[in-house]
């Protein structure tokens, strides 16, 4: 029987064309699938072809896996768990939709958190510290550790009780906004200094969660250094006056330090609706566009923040799947 192939897919309004992914496949280039019926995330419906079929689990392994659009073609009575094992073998893959190239799969914007990563000025440091061990010969022991680090530190959420004890906690904060499409914009070589005119200059139609890419990427590898990229108290008002609900971005901190009157997180966090903000990300690794985000933090009931993991998915036009 032929080896099983994994394919990245090409999007086409009325219908999809699986394309080889791995090399060596270049014999199956072309190979059509019929239009699609969408059950949720996953979307199979007969191939076009007598050797080959889409199989229903498959796509539902991969849409659990993250891989957003991929289709895996399988011979008849092949186990769809060894496409999904070749395919996270790579993290990151590329498809087609009418001709523009966009990544597949998820991708970790959260910062590792350990012992040496930098944290906020003042702020309390990282601590991971055991409790319990295993021990050589007993089946009975086990690993326990002490968790020790501030509601602030790493990749992390601002609640509007950070700055207002009248308000919302972490707890509160509404998780639809914290999930959904977002817009990654690059602001590198814009100065570490983010005023209206650097935001306006970017199309930001319609978007409601705004993540930027700024030169302070990489910042929790080292010392912490105050000179990292922040807002202005004017580019936070016009971030609120777009109607933009969740705002992120790879600094410490959307304010400038030892900012007087921390006019950016009073304008963000303590009018209504409040803005959310996502601190810390780590978006080295992600291009400018549209994703879907998800980003959850801790569930600390009353927390003026709390450290969150957070991914993006990269998203599909809304048109690119018809639906049923």
């Amino acid at each position: 029987m032929p080896q099983t192939q994994a394919v990245d897919v090409l999007f086409r309004p009325q219908g999809w064309a699986a394309l080889p992914l791995l090399a060596g496949d270049e014999s199956s280039d072309g190979t059509v699938v019929g239009p699609l019926d969408v059950v949720g995330e996953v979307a199979c419906r007969q191939l076009a072809g007598p050797t080959m079929v889409v199989q229903a689990l498959a796509a539902v392994a991969l849409a659990r896996a993250g891989f957003v659009g991929a289709v895996a073609l399988l011979h008849v009575g092949l186990d769809p768990g060894a496409i999904l094992h070749r395919l996270r073998a790579v993290p990151q893959r590329r498809v087609m939709w009418n001709g523009i190239a966009m990544a597949t799969g998820i991708i970790d914007i959260t910062l590792s958190l350990r012992e040496s990563i930098a944290v906020y000025e003042g702020d309390p440091p990282f601590r991971l510290s055991p409790v319990m061990r295993v021990v050589q010969g007993d089946p009975d022991s086990f690993n326990t550790s002490l968790l020790c680090l501030g509601t602030h530190t790493g990749t992390h959420v601002d609640a509007p009780r950070h700055f207002d004890d009248a308000r919302a906690g972490v707890d509160a904060i509404d998780l639809e906004v914290l999930c959904g499409r977002a817009r990654v914009v690059d602001l590198r070589g814009r100065g570490r200094r983010i005023d209206e005119a650097v935001l306006s200059s970017c199309d930001l139609r319609g978007v409601d969660r705004l993540l930027l890419r700024t030169d302070s990427e990489g910042w929790a590898d080292g010392p912490f250094d105050r000179d990292y990229t922040h807002l202005t108290a004017g580019a936070a008002s016009w971030v609120r006056a777009q109607g933009i609900r969740l705002l992120g971005i790879d600094s410490p901190s959307v304010e400038g330090f030892d900012s007087p009157g921390m006019p950016v997180h009073h304008t963000l966090l303590t009018q209504s609706p409040a803005v959310v903000v996502v601190e810390g990300l780590d978006l080295e690794s992600v291009d400018a566009g549209d994703y879907d985000l998800t980003c959850l933090p801790l569930n600390v009931v009353g927390g003026d923040g709390g450290p969150a993991r957070a991914i993006l998915r990269p998203a599909l036009p809304s048109h690119a799947i018809d639906p049923p």
